[in-house]
């Protein structure tokens, strides 16, 4: 916030004050907001002498009745010049990464936004850049935004990520690489169900090391075969699928995964 001291008598003139201002201005009229503080009330003005250009130009701004007033007469004139140093688009205060079950989770966040269009989202390894995502941005604001992105189920190695913040007139900036080493699966698991016991649905989680068809299925306690969860060729990386039990009766039954030579099974109760 800029603060400023006015005269009090009609005419009294400050002295001339200079500060940045966030918005782009085109034209029309220049709304000061002044502040009394003996009672804390305010309004906001009209400045006279709009620019075309907005920038590095006197506006005076007064404390009067009317909206639009603009006289000599008027008490407490202060003269204001704004000032434009090429303001950034976008002020980036953070972005970072971090790793959750091999996705790759970005986060950034902005303190202010001119134009913004959005991020685009840039992956690079082995020297091969590609972009793989957008995040629509929150156009103009002074209010600080959060953003995330998701890179899921990314294979083992060193990967580089940035963004490319566009506006909406196509101009574009871009931010710093961050590195991430993703740990590459090397084994095959089947984890236990969660919850189990459990009524009418559970969640079983999975890992694979490379691209392999995965079959998960459900038997009942005597090995009827009773759903096919899971019958397609999976990549590396860490999986969770849902079995919904809602028509069948509590009892125990049994989910095995299948992928290349690896076979495991493990058990389970539906309790109604």
């Amino acid at each position: 916030m800029n603060s400023y001291t006015f005269g009090n008598t009609p005419n009294d003139w400050g002295p001339e004050i200079t500060f940045d201002s966030l918005y782009l201005y085109t034209g029309g009229h220049l709304l000061i907001e002044l502040r009394l503080t003996g009672t804390g009330s305010n309004r906001s003005n009209d400045a006279v002498t709009t620019s075309t250009s907005g920038y590095d130009t006197l506006f005076s701004a007064c404390w009067g009745n009317g909206y639009n007033a603009n006289s000599g007469s008027q008490a407490n004139f202060s003269i204001v010049r704004l000032t434009t140093d090429d303001p950034i688009p976008v002020e980036l205060t953070s972005f970072a990464a971090s790793i959750i079950d091999n996705s790759v989770i970005l986060e950034w966040t902005t303190a202010t936004e001119i134009n913004n269009l959005g991020f685009e989202i840039e992956r690079s390894i082995n020297s091969i850049s590609e972009t793989i995502g957008f995040v629509s941005g929150a156009g103009s604001t002074v209010e600080p935004r959060y953003y995330s992105y998701t890179d899921k189920q990314v294979a083992g190695g060193t990967y580089y990520y940035r963004l490319k913040q566009i506006d909406f007139e196509g101009s574009h900036n871009y931010t710093d690489e961050i590195e991430v080493e993703v740990t590459a699966l090397d084994i095959y698991t089947l984890e236990q169900n969660h919850p189990n016991p459990f009524n009418p649905s559970t969640k079983i989680r999975y890992s694979i090391p490379q691209t392999s068809n995965v079959v998960i299925k459900v038997f009942d306690i005597i090995g009827n075969e009773i759903e096919i969860l899971v019958n397609r060729e999976k990549q590396t990386g860490i999986y969770e699928t849902t079995w919904y039990a809602e028509n069948l009766p509590s009892g125990v039954y049994f989910y095995q995964l299948k992928a290349g030579d690896f076979v495991e099974t493990k058990k389970m109760v539906l309790m109604k």
